[in-house]
């Protein structure tokens, strides 16, 4: 479990300034002013009042690690999936057409 404090929190409508956002496993598990007390067994991470968004979304993407989905197959998806997921990308939009394979 830890607290990442303080931090400027994108929630889809808004941000929220300096806050702290409680994280246990993989989720968050709550979001409050950083000036509440930090419940215990949370370890703090510093977050300097920086930006902190739950996940990114690449709009526009053909491929990662020499995989290129417009050749249509499905390693290329899942390979880029796969290093989209290392940097923090949460999803992505693949391009809306392949090139035929000739």
């Amino acid at each position: 479990m830890y607290a990442i404090s303080p931090v400027q929190v994108v929630t889809g409508r808004q941000v929220l300034d300096h806050q702290t956002v409680l994280v246990q496993g993989r989720q968050i598990s709550g979001i409050l002013s950083a000036d509440s007390t930090i419940p215990p067994g949370f370890s703090v991470i510093q977050g300097d009042d920086q930006l902190l968004i739950p996940g990114m979304i690449d709009v526009h993407i053909h491929g990662a690690n020499g995989f290129d989905m417009t050749d249509g197959s499905i390693e290329s998806i899942l390979e880029t999936s796969l290093a989209c997921s290392r940097t923090g990308c949460t999803g992505f939009v693949r391009p809306a057409w392949a090139l035929s394979i000739r």
